[in-house]
């Protein structure tokens, strides 16, 4: 039994150290002004990043669209008028509506264990407008949120491939969304990511260690 346990360890250790520690940077994205959506990651993965609008306070992404591209920006359907929510690829800012919130989503394409980190800020000064309301969501649950943006450091996120982490802009429940612009200057995610080599080291541990048992 103690033979096994140590065995069992030792490929635990073994599958650890081959797992790969991967970055995702949004502003190394592949193909950012092209018009088309989604974008892909820096690896060659497509549709990790996607840009989105949904209604006004809710987490469900089920309820969330695809935004359309307008002249430089990822935009609302209808036009680019302030009072709509926008992405400005140009200023990298965020921008809500009284009624629907702005949203970017990655979209991991891989399973592993992630980091995440974010810089968010107020575009406007304190003295225009009210301020808003600032969500980082895995899929449905709110991971964190924040007033007037940032910083977002969140530690040992489990992602399972096709997971996705959703930064939500809200305008703070006013009407004067005019102002509720937001900086995103860091939106990094590092995921260490097990290798097949290592998964098959984890389950021959397994194996061997459940193998002690039937002796």
């Amino acid at each position: 039994m103690g033979k096994a346990i140590l065995v069992f360890l030792c490929f635990l250790i073994l599958g650890c150290l081959q797992a790969n520690s991967i970055a995702w940077n949004f502003f190394q994205r592949s193909n950012p002004n092209d018009s088309v959506m989604p974008d892909g990651d820096e690896y060659g993965n497509p549709n990790v990043w996607w840009f989105k609008y949904g209604p006004a306070g809710v987490s469900d992404p089920s309820q969330y669209q695809l935004m359309t591209w307008n002249s430089g920006k990822w935009d609302y359907p209808e036009g680019t008028p302030v009072h709509y929510p926008d992405y400005s690829l140009g200023s990298n800012t965020m921008h809500p509506s009284q009624y629907q919130d702005a949203v970017i989503q990655f979209k991991s394409p891989v399973s592993g264990i992630f980091n995440i980190q974010m810089e968010l800020s107020r575009y406007y000064s304190l003295s225009q407008g009210d301020g808003f309301n600032v969500y980082v969501q895995k899929n449905n649950t709110i991971l964190w949120s924040g007033f007037n943006g940032g910083s977002v450091n969140l530690s040992n996120v489990v992602l399972n491939q096709n997971d996705s982490i959703y930064l939500r802009l809200n305008n703070g429940g006013s009407n004067n969304e005019g102002y509720d612009r937001m900086n995103v200057t860091t939106f990094l995610l590092t995921g260490v990511v097990p290798e097949p080599s290592s998964l098959l080291l984890f389950l021959l541990g397994f194996l061997v260690y459940r193998a002690s048992f039937k002796k």
